[in-house]
This record gives structure tokens, sequence and C-alpha cells, in this order.
């Protein structure tokens, strides 16, 4: 591969720190999954970010000066202008220039959204003519966050804020990372989803969670209430089925405002089962007037899985010269 025709992607979520290369066509030939954990010290995080890109590109025996730039999705509330991280509740950020000082560090270009938008535009390439043209990008991780494209287009609203569901109000007195009280995500994401589940032991609530990890419930995570709900276990379900509701909730108040034709569910409780399901059930059964002839509104399974925002973070490098438009 030559220079010019590869970009490094990375994607910074509340749990996982991914690394890849990407072509300019979206494949990803090579990618790394680490903790983020070693990210949230806002003071630290620019230099350990690009040691472990050096890192993983020493590994794939290529450098910085053989790529065309550097994409980076991160989760949070990013102002893709100015390459700033303006919140991140599940890294402990807040008015963080990350996409600037890596710019400064490496003398690369530089392409920093939020994680969500990164995966529209990955999940845009990877469906290319058969992609629908207007849908809701919707992830379920560490946290809930979303995109909405239109007409192949992001619809960034004001400040790069649009589409940001997993922060509407939810209900519910918990406080969110974000500042705010009763987002979606205080209710559905995977941080919310492993607390609900380790209160419910504690009041003792029978299940196999416990076993699950050797009877250390903090260790119990959302992806042990996933497994354990594959299992059949009825609190597993239980909390799923909750979870999975208020996002099903949330979506169809989307599609209702801005008439959207499909959802794409990803991130790495979103794509899983049964939480996938769950939520295609209650968007299909819920975002069509009855008795119409009005045709349903698609549910899909991200095409890319895990992979659409880091895809997206590659192609967002070639974009720096021929953008994807927005609103």
């Amino acid at each position: 591969m030559s220079r010019g025709d590869c970009a490094i992607a990375v994607e910074i979520g509340g749990t996982a720190l991914r690394i890849g290369i990407v072509d300019r066509e979206g494949h990803l030939s090579r990618s790394v999954r680490l903790p983020s954990s070693e990210l949230y010290d806002q003071t630290q995080a620019t230099e350990r970010l690009l040691a472990r890109i050096t890192e993983f590109l020493w590994e794939a025996r290529t450098s910085l000066d053989t790529c065309s730039g550097i994409g980076i999705a991160a989760a949070g509330y990013v102002d893709n202008e100015a390459k700033k991280m303006v919140v991140a509740s599940n890294l402990g950020w807040r008015n963080f220039p990350l996409g600037i000082e890596v710019e400064d560090l490496t003398a690369l270009p530089v392409a920093m959204d939020k994680d969500t938008n990164m995966a529209a535009l990955g999940e845009l390439s990877a469906r290319g003519e058969e992609s629908p043209s207007s849908f809701i990008y919707a992830a379920i991780g560490t946290g809930v966050g979303g995109a909405i494209v239109h007409e192949r287009q992001l619809l960034r609203g004001r400040k790069n804020s649009g589409g940001d569901f997993g922060h509407v109000h939810a209900g519910g007195s918990t406080k969110c990372g974000c500042g705010l009280t009763g987002c979606l995500e205080t209710v559905a994401g995977g941080i919310a989803i492993a607390r609900r589940a380790r209160n419910e032991i504690a009041q003792g609530k029978p299940t196999i969670m416990k076993d699950m990890v050797s009877g250390v419930v903090k260790d119990i995570s959302a992806e042990t209430v996933a497994r354990a709900a594959e299992l059949g276990d009825s609190l597993a379900e239980e909390i799923l089925v909750e979870a999975s509701k208020a996002v099903g909730i949330a979506l169809v108040n989307v599609i209702r405002m801005v008439g959207t034709e499909a959802v794409i569910i990803g991130g790495s409780l979103g794509v899983a089962e049964p939480v996938f399901t769950n939520i295609k059930d209650y968007v299909e059964s819920n975002s069509v007037f009855p008795d119409t002839d009005l045709p349903k509104v698609q549910v899909l399974r991200a095409s890319l899985g895990e992979t659409s925002a880091l895809v997206g973070a590659g192609l967002s490098v070639f974009n720096l010269t021929n953008p994807l438009e927005s609103h």
C-alpha cells in the first residue's frame, strides 16, 4: 500500500480503544482492541494515545509517514470543526482539544468527530447503493449514542450536537456522566445495565449471573447480563427487555419527528442478542400508524458490526478534501 492510500483510524469509547488501518475503499486491513482506561487522565491522554498508535504501526510494519492522516472517532460531544472533545461523560473529558494536539505532534491532518457520526459514514460506505438514504444510527455500548442521516447527508444540528439521543430525557433521577439527570444512557447504556444487575443481586434476586463471575458481583458487566439472557436467565432477560424498550421508545420518537426510513443498530451491546431483536421488535411494532399503507421502518444490524466507527474514522481522513456534506 503506497503513501496516501491508507489512514490511521482511532475509536475511543468508554471501555475500549480501537486502532486500525483503513484504505480509500473503506477496507479495514488490520486493527487492535485495547482498554481505554489509560486515557481517562486528560492531561496524559494524547501522549498515551500516540504511544499506542506507534506500537500498533510498528507491529503492522509501517509508520506514521506512510499514512494520509488520522481519523478519530470519540464517544461524546465533539466539536468537529475545532477538533475538540467538549464532553466525554464516560471518559471524564471536558473541553479537550485532542485532535489539535495529535495534529501538532504528528504533523498529519486529523479528522475528528463523535463516534456515531463516524459510524454512520462507515455504514454508508459499506452498504453502498443498497444503503437507506435516510436512517438513524443508534449505538448501544458502554453508553448510548446516535446520528441521523437524511438523503445521505449527516444532520449535524447546532455545534454538531444533532442526533445524540443517548441524552434525551428518559425519566428517573439518576445523574448522567454528562451532568444532566435522567438521560437515556442512565437507563439503557452498558454501565446502567450492569449497575441494575448488581443492585438486583444485592437485593437477593435469583440469577446465574453471580455464578458466571465466580461470586464476585462487582465483576458483572453488561456483557455478563447479555450472556445470561441468552442462557435463559429471567432476571437478565427482564433487565435487557426494559433497557431495550427505553431505547425503542426514544427511537420511535425520533422516527416520528424526522420521518426516517430505517434504523441501523450498532455498538457492542446493540449488535448482540437479545438486545438487537428486542429493539427491532419494539420499533417495528410502534413506528408506523396501524391500518395504513405506510411502509415499515427497517431495523438493521450494523453491517460492519462493532467496527463501523473505526472504518468511518479512516474514511473521514480522505473526506477532508471531499467531505460528506452535512446540515
